[in-house]
C-alpha cells in the first residue's frame, strides 16, 4: 500500500542540472525576460504578438508577463482579423481565456468543436510525423480540458522539432527561458514535496493504519495541479494534507469499519472534539487526532499568513463530508451499477466532461482581477479529475499516473 511514487527520496540534481548552478541560472533567466519584455514592448504585426503570446502561455511562461499579455490583449480589436481564419481562432481563443467578452453563442462553438472533431478524426490515418502526433494529442483531450503546466514539456518538444520555426531566435530565447523557469519552479515544488513527505512521515498514519493508501505524492499533485505558482507553495501543502487525509477517511468508511465504528467515528468529527473519541477503536482514535490536530494547524497557518480568522468552520466540512468518495470514484459506480471498470471509468470522465463545460463558462466570463485566481482553481479541480481518471483511478492503481509524477515531479527539462 505504500505509495511507490515517492521513490523513495527526490534525487539530487547532477550538475548539468538547476542547483549546483543555481545562480548562474537565476541571472540568465533574468536577462531572458528582460529580452521577452522587450519584444512585447516592440511595434509587431497583429498575428506576431497573438503568436508570442500563445508560445508564452503554452511554455508555462504566462506568470512572468502577466502584465505584458493583458496589455497586449487589451489593445486587440477582434473584427479586425475576420478575414484569417487562423488568426480569427487564435484572438478568439487567447481573448476568451483573458475575460473578454465576444458575442459567440455557446452552441454553435460545440457544433464547430463536433465538426472540426469529425474533420481532424477523419484525417488523422493519412498523417505523419509532427502534426499526426499534434493531432492524436488534441484528440485524446482538448487543450482546456488539460492543466497547463503538465503540458509544458510536450509544447517545448513539440516547439524544438519543428524545423520551420527551431530556427528563429525568439522561439529558441522562449524554449531556453521555459527550460530554466521549469527546473527553478520544479525545486520548489520537489522542497514542497519533501515537506509535505516529512510531515506524513511524523503523522505515522501508514505504519499504524495498514489498511490504509499512502498517497502523499499522488496527494501533492492534487495541489500541484490546482496552482503551479511557486508564489503558492502554502496552499499546495494544505491542499496535499487535505488530500491525503481524506484518502485514509474513505478507506476507513469503504474498507476497514464497522457500522457502530463509522456512527461514532462521525458524531466525534461533527462535535468536532478529541474527549468524544474514547468510544472509538484505537485505530480510529489514532486518525480522529491526526485529523483534529493538523486541521486545526493549518487553520492557525492560514490565520498567520492570510490573516483569515473564520477558516476552521470550512476545515472542518471537509471532514464532515464523511466520506472521500472523489479518490474511488471508479470502484463506487462499479459498486452501485454493477458494470465493469471500463465502463465506470467512461462514465466518471463523461461527468468531470460536462463539469468543466459548465466551468469554464465560469473562467471564460468577464470577472474582476481579484477573484479570477480563484475561478482558475476551481477550474483546474475538473482538470486535475481528468488528469487522475484519464488512464484509469490515479488514487487508486499507482502506476496510472506514475508517469505523470516523473514529469512534473521528478525529471528535469
Amino acid at each position: 500500500m505504500k505509495s511507490e511514487a515517492s521513490y523513495d527520496a527526490i534525487p539530487e540534481r547532477r550538475s548539468a542540472n538547476y542547483k549546483p548552478n543555481e545562480e548562474e541560472h537565476k541571472n540568465r533567466a533574468e536577462k531572458l525576460k528582460e529580452e521577452v519584455k522587450l519584444m512585447f514592448a516592440k511595434s509587431m504585426e497583429l498575428l506576431a504578438k497573438l503568436e508570442l503570446i500563445d508560445i508564452v502561455m503554452k511554455l508555462g511562461l504566462s506568470i512572468l508577463f502577466e502584465k505584458e499579455i493583458l496589455e497586449a490583449l487589451d489593445s486587440i480589436h477582434y473584427h479586425t482579423l475576420e478575414e484569417d481564419l487562423y488568426a480569427t481562432a487564435l484572438c478568439f481563443r487567447l481573448l476568451r481565456l483573458h475575460g473578454h467578452e465576444i458575442s459567440q453563442g455557446e452552441n454553435i462553438l460545440e457544433e464547430a468543436k463536433g465538426f472540426s472533431n469529425g474533420i481532424l478524426r477523419e484525417a488523422y490515418s493519412t498523417l505523419d510525423g509532427e502534426l499526426a502526433e499534434k493531432v492524436a494529442h488534441i484528440l485524446e483531450l482538448p487543450s482546456h480540458c488539460r492543466l497547463q503546466w503538465f503540458q509544458v514539456k510536450w509544447h517545448l518538444k513539440m516547439y524544438e522539432r519543428n524545423k520551420d520555426i527551431n530556427s528563429s531566435t525568439t522561439i529558441n530565447l522562449l524554449c531556453e527561458l521555459a527550460k530554466l523557469n521549469f527546473n527553478m519552479v520544479q525545486a520548489t515544488h520537489q522542497n514542497e514535496l519533501k515537506e509535505v513527505s516529512r510531515w506524513w512521515e511524523n503523522l505515522g498514519l501508514f505504519g499504524k493504519l495498514n489498511f490504509a493508501r499512502d498517497r502523499v505524492i499522488e496527494s501533492f499533485m492534487t495541489g500541484l495541479g490546482l496552482v503551479y505558482d511557486p508564489k503558492q507553495s502554502s496552499y499546495r501543502k494544505w491542499i496535499a494534507k487535505a488530500t491525503a487525509l481524506v484518502i485514509v477517511m474513505d478507506d476507513i468508511y469503504d474498507v476497514y469499519g464497522s457500522l457502530e465504528e463509522l456512527q461514532h467515528f462521525t458524531n466525534a468529527v461533527d462535535r468536532w472534539d478529541s474527549k468524544e473519541i474514547q468510544h472509538l477503536p484505537d485505530y480510529m482514535k489514532i486518525f480522529f487526532q491526526a485529523l483534529y490536530d493538523t486541521t486545526n494547524e493549518m487553520a492557525d497557518e492560514i490565520r498567520n499568513e492570510k490573516g483569515c480568522n473564520q477558516v476552521l468552520p470550512y476545515l472542518k466540512k471537509v471532514a464532515e463530508c464523511e466520506r472521500g468518495d472523489a479518490p474511488s470514484a471508479i470502484q463506487c459506480y462499479m459498486r452501485e451499477a454493477n458494470v465493469s471498470e471500463e465502463i465506470a471509468r467512461n462514465h466518471i470522465i463523461d461527468l468531470i466532461s460536462k463539469t468543466l463545460t459548465k466551468v469554464n463558462g465560469l473562467t471564460l466570463a468577464p470577472i474582476s482581477a481579484s477573484l479570477k485566481p480563484f475561478v482558475n482553481v476551481l477550474a483546474n479541480y475538473s482538470r486535475v479529475s481528468y488528469c487522475f481518471y484519464q488512464d484509469g483511478d490515479g488514487y487508486g492503481v499507482q502506476e496510472d499516473l506514475k508517469s505523470k509524477i516523473l514529469s512534473a515531479l521528478i525529471e528535469p527539462m
